[in-house]
């Protein structure tokens, strides 16, 4: 029984003692940023032109008036009508007419770019209460002690 209880008293000086290697630990972190541009510009709508057409023939009549003898041609443009005509006091009017027209286009473009960023940190751990030389010598001294005077308690204890 004194036996184990010297070897166990001995382990646990020595093990107590002992410098511990901790182990480094690795953290990764993954994380995914998402970075949207949006760009607004304005763009320039092109109408291309048109036109419309009337081909008539005129002649004066017996009062010295202008009058349409007969319609030759027409012929509608795309968006234009054809034009209203009238003739007073000798004056050809032709009057064509389209509705307002207005185009503001402004585009919007979203671009995104997707950035994955992976960092890998290493915690590395750091013995903070190192043992000074003298206070090694001072551990083991009392490690010499404590098993000279268990030596001295064994042989007390055998001899009585």
């Amino acid at each position: 029984m004194v036996k184990v209880l010297i070897s166990a008293t001995i382990s646990l000086l020595i093990i107590s003692c002992s410098p511990r290697v901790m182990p480094y630990e690795s953290v990764v972190t993954d994380s995914v940023i998402v970075n949207t541009v949006e760009t607004i510009r304005d763009t320039v709508v092109v109408i291309e032109k048109d036109s419309s057409l009337i081909r008539a023939l005129l002649e004066c009549d017996s009062m010295n008036q202008v009058v349409i003898k007969k319609i030759t041609s027409y012929k509608a443009g795309a968006d234009m009508p054809l034009p209203e005509i009238s003739i007073k006091d000798n004056i050809l009017e032709a009057r064509a007419s389209i509705d307002e027209r207005e185009l503001l286009i402004k585009l919007k473009e979203q671009n995104k770019e997707l950035i994955r960023k992976v960092s890998k940190d290493t915690i590395r751990v750091v013995e903070v209460n190192k043992l000074h030389l003298y206070q090694k010598i001072l551990m083991w001294l009392g490690v010499a002690l404590l098993m000279y005077v268990s030596i001295l308690i064994i042989k007390l204890i055998k001899f009585k």
